[in-house]
């Protein structure tokens, strides 16, 4: 049972109004918020749904059913053979909601997770289903549903910060004069290994390791190094009890002032 996907999926319900409905449309991870709000990941076309009378809802293929159902986060799940529309325009025209948000944003990315292509697709459903619904922009809920973290959020974020300043603890007696970005990045990974944690690789295969003199913009660790009085920027993110797409926790990069094989370190 997933904890963290009961806590979520509840405190974004509370926000939907009465007769209107928040669906999430996703399809091997389209839409991280689905992973956000439900802790649900699946392969086949599926909808998540939020309904203030009906509760959490989900229709996925039959091949992710046995799984999504042992998160115990929806009230009623159905699966679907062949055919996603039509198991959801049937489950639409029964809702009947007035209103459907939808996650999509012309100003966050962070709630613009539904494509154009499965738009035109959730607006033809509906046309057919439910006519008068309107379709909306679910970011003001998203937004808030994002920014307010659950009991469970802030427990895994904890675990995340004690498990940084350890990290850092060990890293910094082991950094020197001479090393490279490429071989600090690779320490940071290994201890983070040694602590239990697997790193947020991002972008650039692990932590941003950057020389101030060498370029301080989101980059890839190269090979140059590191001199007596460089500003050294660090920057990583540790997983917990996460996938990779929705970090437990992050702790904020630290600065560390070289001189010699001592620093100061600022965090």
């Amino acid at each position: 049972m997933s904890t963290l996907g009961r806590e979520k999926s509840r405190q974004a319900l509370s926000f939907v109004p009465a007769d209107q409905l928040w669906l999430f449309i996703t399809r091997e991870g389209s839409d991280p918020a689905a992973k956000l709000v439900f802790d649900a990941a699946v392969s086949g076309e599926a909808a998540f749904m939020l309904h203030p009378q009906h509760g959490a809802l989900a229709l996925v293929a039959n091949y992710d059913v046995g799984h999504v159902e042992r998160l115990g986060v929806f009230d009623e799940l159905r699966g679907y053979d062949r055919s996603f529309a039509d198991g959801f325009t049937s489950w639409l025209t029964d809702l009947a909601p007035a209103a459907v948000h939808l996650n999509y944003s012309e100003r966050d990315i962070l709630c613009d997770g539904l494509t154009h292509g499965q738009y035109l697709r959730v607006a033809a459903f509906l046309q057919q289903a439910v006519p008068g619904a309107t379709l909306q922009s679910s970011e003001p809920f998203l937004r808030t549903v994002r920014g307010r973290k659950t009991a469970e959020e802030v427990r895994r974020i904890q675990v995340a910060i004690d498990g940084s300043v350890s990290l850092y603890d060990q890293l910094l007696p082991r950094l020197k004069t001479g090393m490279s970005e490429r071989e600090i990045q690779a320490l940071m990974i290994e201890i983070a290994a040694g602590l239990g944690f697997a790193p947020h690789m991002g972008d650039y295969g692990g932590p941003l390791v950057c020389i101030n003199r060498i370029g301080l913009a989101h980059r890839s660790p190269g090979d140059d190094r590191v001199e007596a009085g460089d500003l050294l920027i660090l920057d990583h993110g540790l997983e917990h009890e996460g996938d990779g797409r929705v970090r437990a926790g992050r702790l904020p990069g630290g600065a560390v002032r070289l001189k010699g094989l001592r620093g100061v370190v600022h965090l």
